[in-house]
């Protein structure tokens, strides 16, 4: 199951940069390796940052931005190891502001 996306704002572009302050939702089922977000999901052509907050409920987890892969990957905060494949994270709330064209 792919994470679900919701629009909190949409900044006025500046330059050639647009904005968008996101909530995500986590997966059902965490893949290996992260979850798939990909410009088209977040209204722009490309991504050239993500910037995730921790989530919300606090929980042991952290999320990390894979601009080369275009994966939002979940690690064990106190670890720093990746969330177990097929983990269930739809509890978690992740709110982060993401720029691009």
């Amino acid at each position: 199951m792919a994470v679900a996306i919701a629009f909190l704002r949409k900044y006025p572009p500046r330059r050639a940069i647009r904005e968008r302050l996101i909530e995500i939702t986590g997966d059902t089922s965490y893949p290996t390796g992260g979850s798939a977000i990909s410009a088209a999901n977040v209204q722009l052509t490309a991504i050239t940052a993500l910037l995730p907050q921790n989530p919300y409920p606090l929980v042991d987890r952290i999320y990390v931005w894979d601009r080369t892969n275009g994966k939002l990957i979940a690690q064990v905060a106190s670890t720093g190891a990746q969330v177990a494949n097929a983990t269930d994270l739809s509890a978690d709330k992740i709110v982060a502001l993401v720029s691009g064209r």
